[in-house]
């Protein structure tokens, strides 16, 4: 009897994938991206720590009202910032990767 060919012994060709980070460009482009986005995430965050007493008296805040804004409010805006930097990027990419299609065509 013949025993199954598994994936590593088929001989037949399967389609390869590509993968755009396998070249050091790419991958250096995205740690470059992503750096840069963490910089400004804490530069964010330091700057509101740094100003939070003087945002508390000229608004005049309570402690509870300035926790909510340096800790949830903060969050929830990089989450609405994020969302929308993503749904922009895959725009971006399907329209570059196929131009004769729509944005959301090839999802």
């Amino acid at each position: 009897m013949a025993e199954p060919s598994t994936p590593l012994d088929s001989t037949e060709s399967s389609p390869k994938i590509d993968n755009p980070y396998l070249s050091n460009k790419t991958r250096n482009y995205a740690l470059g991206l992503l750096t840069v986005g963490y910089c400004f995430n804490f530069i964010d965050r330091q700057l509101l720590s740094i100003l939070q007493e003087a945002i508390k008296a000229d608004l005049g805040l309570s402690d509870g009202q300035l926790g909510l804004l340096t800790g949830f409010a903060f969050a929830m805006f990089y989450v609405s910032l994020v969302y929308r930097l993503h749904v922009g990027l895959i725009e971006a990419i399907a329209v570059i990767s196929s131009p004769t299609q729509s944005a959301f065509g090839a999802l």
